[in-house]
């Protein structure tokens, strides 16, 4: 069961609620069909600070029963990216609540590579068009295969730099801004193609497993 909760105390999502809660339901019926959620408190919450710009909403799922969405409705992009942009956003942290239950998220970077690597693919199921999030940058083959092997080197380090990799990049190591979606991406698709299973079946599979053959 997913339960829906927008808090609006302040009156800013009140006019969203009923649109919001009528996607979250279209939506996550459709994830049903290849996750096994069950037991997920899904809040929306109105937090600008906490949103990507670009689109004004941003996600997190912090447990495998608690997805966070903060909103920004004041944003210019906010109405014409809603619907788009929560369905994706809802793939991306609902498989993150299914990995919480099995192997967990990770506190190495080499399964933070692949949790989210697994959810960026899970996500692209349920955006029209395979438009990419607004924090997914593509890299180059050159750069792919650079950091792959930094990665492969690094992967067991605890504790490691999550917004090094995931956020604001780094020119000394070479890092850029996001470049841990898009190489976790294709660490995962990588492993889909050598399984034959895809990332709705895998949310449990040990993170250690994405490494073996690459």
């Amino acid at each position: 069961m997913i339960k829906i909760h927008v808090l609006s105390a302040g009156g800013q999502l009140d006019r969203y609620s009923t649109r919001l809660g009528d996607i979250t339901e279209s939506v996550t019926a459709e994830i049903a069909k290849h996750l096994p959620l069950s037991g997920v408190d899904v809040t929306f919450q109105y937090n600008p600070a906490a949103t990507i710009p670009e689109v004004g909403m941003c996600g997190y799922a912090p447990t495998g029963h608690l997805v966070q969405i903060s909103l920004d409705p004041f944003n210019a992009r906010f109405d014409a990216e809603l619907e788009v942009e929560l369905r994706g956003t809802l793939a991306h942290e609902l498989h993150h609540c299914m990995r919480w239950r099995g192997p967990g998220y990770g506190s190495s970077l080499g399964a933070a590579l692949v949790s989210e690597g697994l959810a960026r693919d899970f996500e692209t199921k349920f955006r029209p068009n395979l438009t990419l999030p607004a924090y997914h940058r593509r890299l180059s083959n050159p750069q792919t295969d650079h950091l792959l092997q930094i990665a492969k080197i690094a992967r067991t380090n605890t504790p490691y730099n999550h917004s090094e990799w995931f956020y604001a990049g780094s020119e000394e190591s070479g890092i850029p801004p996001f470049a841990g979606y898009d190489l976790g991406l294709t660490i995962v698709r990588k492993f889909i193609e050598r399984s034959g299973r895809d990332s709705g079946q895998l949310w449990n599979e040990p993170a250690e497993s994405f490494y073996e053959q690459l």
